[in-house]
């Protein structure tokens, strides 16, 4: 080796695989060998997807370029193949045989590896919802109704004084409509390659997850001490509402209204895509985005020991969306301590959202609504 990481050969060695994939005839191998040295995946020239169409005279007939006819002359040159190569084709397989013909310079770790991404029918998760909450919105007269919030107020004067003492509902642990949060999972009707969605929201240090799938519907999961469900049904239209219990990751009430950061995800199946041929190395390039097989999976959500079966559900590529939003309330009482009642000259500032609690009961958020 004399300190190259390698061992260089006279003349490349052909590697042969079985087509397993699917691959088209006449395109590209993508090729790559691993330098110990550098540490890192070194390109190589692209090998050929080969079909033997038949032997004759001891010689396999060569389909390098995909057309269904056997290839001759300054073709089979120019990649190297030789009357010997043939023989020994020949004498390895049989027609029909579909190959990855990958000439090898050195006896290093070597990859034969294409472009990958999601199936072509793939979509990603309905737009998040915008969020709606404008402080003060839409109020009538009398006691004051807040009738997008479904909250009431009350304002009473302080004799003696220009102050009042206000309430509004919203500003007391029994208001519960600020726990939830109603999200679309599916839109219509579901891509006939989406395997499953899952849903993670973490707010205050706890993580909720939902779950659904075509199959293992019914079937618990868990990460011990983080979440856990069962797996539910997929189906089009398919909408859910998380709702919060207001505690901390340690069961503690929390006051203010911390941040929900919500990831929808989609899972696909791998879809492998032919190389481009533009590359004389196409590994580590960018394909011609033409699926040929959707065999490759990757699990990072394993989260079903022991049951694999299940956790094959979750396996695949991910395609999401992420979005924030407060959830919660702010707590008069605990701020203030006059049972949910404020004094109008009397404000808060709530961090989390970006909020001022006025002491009139109306609020005020820092984009100046």
């Amino acid at each position: 080796m004399a300190g190259t990481g390698s061992v260089p050969f006279d003349q490349p060695v052909i590697n042969y695989t079985e087509n397993f994939l699917g691959i088209p005839v006449g395109t590209p191998v993508p090729a790559g060998y691993y330098d110990n040295l550098q540490a890192k995946w070194i390109p190589a020239d692209n090998g050929r997807v080969i079909k033997i169409l038949s032997i004759s005279g001891g010689l396999a007939n060569l389909d390098v370029t995909g057309d269904g006819i056997a290839d001759t002359g300054q073709i089979l040159t120019d990649l190297g193949i030789t009357d010997s190569e043939r023989q020994q084709l020949a004498g390895l397989y049989s027609a029909g045989q579909e190959l990855w013909r990958t000439p090898i310079p050195h006896f290093s770790p070597w990859d034969f590896n294409w472009p990958f991404g999601p199936p072509a029918d793939a979509e990603e998760p309905p737009t998040p919802p915008e969020s709606n909450e404008q402080p003060n919105e839409c109020t009538e007269a009398g006691s004051v109704i807040n009738c997008e919030a479904q909250t009431l107020g009350e304002s009473l004067p302080v004799v003696g004084t220009p102050f009042t003492l206000n309430y509004s509902s919203e500003r007391v642990p029994g208001w519960k409509a600020g726990n939830m949060l109603d999200l679309p999972i599916v839109a219509d009707d579901l891509p006939a390659s989406l395997r499953s969605v899952f849903v993670e929201a973490e707010i205050g240090g706890q993580m909720m997850v939902r779950k659904w799938s075509r199959a293992s519907v019914g079937q618990p999961f868990e990460i011990s001490g983080l979440y856990s469900g069962t797996v539910e049904a997929l189906t089009p239209n398919l909408n859910t509402r998380l709702v919060w219990n207001g505690q901390d990751a340690y069961g503690r009430l929390t006051n203010g209204r911390p941040i929900a950061n919500v990831y929808v995800h989609y899972v696909y199946d791998y879809a492998y895509y032919t190389a481009n041929d533009q590359f004389q190395q196409s590994f580590a390039q960018f394909g011609e985005n033409l699926p040929v097989t959707t065999n490759r999976e990757y699990c990072q959500y394993l989260d079903y020991p022991p049951a694999s079966a299940v956790a094959a559900e979750f396996c695949g590529i991910n395609i999401y969306n992420s979005y924030s939003r407060a959830l919660g309330y702010w707590d008069a009482s605990a701020a203030v301590g006059l049972g949910g009642w404020t004094l109008d000259i009397h404000h808060a500032y709530d961090f989390n959202d970006g909020v001022l609690h006025l002491g009139d009961g109306t609020d005020l958020s820092r984009n100046g609504d």
